[in-house]
């Protein structure tokens, strides 16, 4: 339920530090899918929810989300997409046809180094909020092993699961987080 995502992202929150509140709606979809928008709001779907099997990797979702309102990766984007806009429009139409498919390519690769670091800002939140990053990972394991057609939109945009994985736990092992501690079970089933 909403109050149920709503209590783990209070409770994220207090680590996150961001400078206004976060709300998580659910989305009624069988695709596995989270993403955040402008002003503070996170959407996870059914499908996403329905492969999460405990609190821990629900909060690093919610975390990583959390980690694009961080780093500011919505305005960088939009930013970044107005002013090619822009450029294309003065261009000819031929030249702005190549400068698209730059820009996309280059937007592709900018995406790719937000997730890390949305990435990386979860494993933070996780550790200061629950003491352990245990099974901040477990759900890329999963994706990457069943990276059948329920995951395969991730690879467009987002790295491969397995060079995630890795610069998870390469990071995970420079800081020293616990991944030893117990998981905490869901409240709810989604």
């Amino acid at each position: 339920s909403n109050a149920y995502l709503d209590e783990i992202t209070a409770h994220i929150a207090k680590c996150a530090k961001l400078p206004y509140d976060v709300k998580v709606f659910i989305i009624p979809d069988d695709t596995p899918n989270a993403f955040a928008l402008l002003g503070g709001t996170i959407y996870i779907t059914k499908g996403m929810l329905r492969a999460v099997k405990n609190q821990n990797e629900l909060a690093s979702i919610i975390g990583h989300e959390m980690g694009h309102f961080k780093h500011r990766h919505h305005l960088k984007t939009l930013g970044t997409s107005l002013l090619y806009s822009l450029a294309t429009l003065t261009l000819a139409e031929g030249y702005g046809t190549i400068l698209n498919t730059t820009l996309d390519i280059s937007n592709v690769k900018y995406s790719q180094s937000a997730e890390l670091e949305a990435d990386a800002f979860s494993l933070d939140v996780m550790q200061c909020t629950y003491g352990t990053v245990s099974d901040a990972t477990t759900l890329f394991s999963r994706m990457e092993v069943g990276s059948g057609s329920d995951w395969s939109y991730f690879f467009a945009t987002h790295p491969a699961f397995k060079e995630r994985l890795e610069k998870m736990h390469q990071l995970i092992a420079s800081k020293g987080y616990d991944t030893s501690s117990s998981v905490i079970p869901l409240k709810e089933k989604f």
